[in-house]
């Protein structure tokens, strides 16, 4: 697997997007708590049930019936799949496994809830940011173990501590945005900071910082949690009138809604429900789209939908 694929570059980009998510609605939390002179017992049991209900359905029906209709390996990782434990798999056997192998970032995801909402919530705000840094770091260092351990790859990337970076660069802006918005938006100002880490990026990649084989594996992550920093507070909170109009264009908030299902189904509705294949690529291509799409919209329409009407009766007041 190339270090530089869009795959690896957008999940790293989706672990700092909901760590910044997630950090802002426990903030929020956490601030309506002390308000009310309340507990977070009632913030916790709102924030899992919202997160159960809107992941777990699709998830389990997309994990059972993919293991009814295929063989080998699916099979033999159902259950890994079936307690958010996938990445922990592919660790083992050192392969992102093209057909479920992506699961492995939803396993990262649900293991991050876990901890991050005591995280938040119970900490000290004088300790939030110590604890991100402290988590930006260990993420570093276990991808370099686990990689100088293993050599390989998937090993070290996908291991739970080593996303904690991308988390805690999320949890950083959230809390910037939070209690110290002039700061965040001098930092946000700093349109060449990006451009240096993109340059390094380069570099690490093509060897010209040659210090050590282990630190490109190690590295790359946390080179694209620092740019992802800039790229979700830019689309955040800079008045980007090129971003509004295509965030607000009709097809994209389509495939918004959807794109939950696209992500989970987009290697098993090619290989799962159609089987069918061209010699030329780009019909190949739309046609799996096609019916990627159709697919993920009749589960949206008629299976999420009715469930996620459940989430009015988690609100925090």
């Amino acid at each position: 697997m190339s270090l530089v694929s869009p795959g690896a570059i957008g999940v790293d980009i989706f672990f700092v997007l909901s760590g910044f998510l997630i950090t802002g609605i426990l903030l929020r939390y956490r601030e309506r708590d002390l308000l009310q002179g309340e507990g977070h017992r009632k913030s916790i049991k709102t924030f899992f049930m919202r997160r159960v209900l809107r992941i777990f359905p699709l998830y389990y029906l997309t994990v059972i019936v993919s293991t009814v209709f295929n063989q080998g390996m699916i099979r033999e990782a159902f259950p890994w799949n079936m307690t958010y434990t996938t990445n922990f798999f592919l660790m083992q056997h050192g392969n992102w496994f093209g057909l479920f192998g992506h699961w492995w970032s939803l396993a990262v995801e649900e293991q991050f809830y876990l901890l991050w909402p005591f995280l938040v919530l119970f900490f000290k705000r004088k300790w939030l940011l110590p604890t991100f840094a402290i988590l930006f770091v260990l993420a570093l260092v276990s991808r370099f173990v686990l990689y100088d351990w293993s050599g390989n790859y998937v090993t070290s990337t996908a291991n739970t501590l080593g996303c904690f970076d991308c988390f805690a660069v999320g949890g950083l802006l959230a809390f910037l945005h939070h209690f110290k918005p002039e700061l965040k938006s001098k930092i946000l100002r700093i349109w060449w900071g990006p451009l240096i880490l993109v340059g390094g990026l380069i570099m690490l990649k093509a060897g010209v910082l040659d210090m050590n084989y282990i630190w490109t594996p190690t590295l790359f992550r946390s080179f694209n949690a620092a740019i992802a920093f800039w790229i979700v507070g830019w689309l955040a909170f800079a008045d980007l009138k090129f971003a509004r109009g295509f965030f607000e264009w009709k097809p994209f908030i389509f495939l918004g809604q959807i794109s939950y299902g696209m992500y989970l189904l987009h290697n098993i509705v090619p290989g799962l429900l159609l089987g069918l294949k061209t010699e030329v690529l780009a019909l190949n291509l739309l046609m799996y789209f096609t019916s990627l799409v159709l697919v993920c919209w009749l589960l949206n329409r008629f299976f999420e939908k009715p469930i996620l009407g459940l989430k009015r009766k988690f609100i925090r007041n």
